[in-house]
């Protein structure tokens, strides 16, 4: 990841059949540190997928209170305080 971000990669990319980015993934598999990763290089975690999902309802959907408290908690420290993880 970090090797990509190095090189301009596209934070915001999205897949051209279900529109799910980065930060969508790094929401469905609990991976806080590339979401910091992403969300600091620019990711911008208030865009749909096509299906209309985001990145914190992919990981309410997964039905684990823990993950998406992870989260959401993060989400909030990042854009609230700026805390990084």
């Amino acid at each position: 990841m970090t090797l990509l971000l190095e090189n301009n990669a596209d934070v915001n990319v999205a897949s051209s059949t279900t529109g799910v980015r980065p930060i969508h993934d790094a929401a469905l598999h609990d991976y806080v540190d590339i979401a910091d990763l992403l969300l600091t290089a620019g990711a911008d975690p208030k865009l749909p997928t096509f299906s209309g999902k985001y990145p914190m309802g992919t990981s309410l959907r997964l039905q684990n209170i823990f993950e998406y408290a992870t989260f959401v908690y993060y989400v909030i420290q990042f854009y609230i305080f700026g805390t990084h993880f």
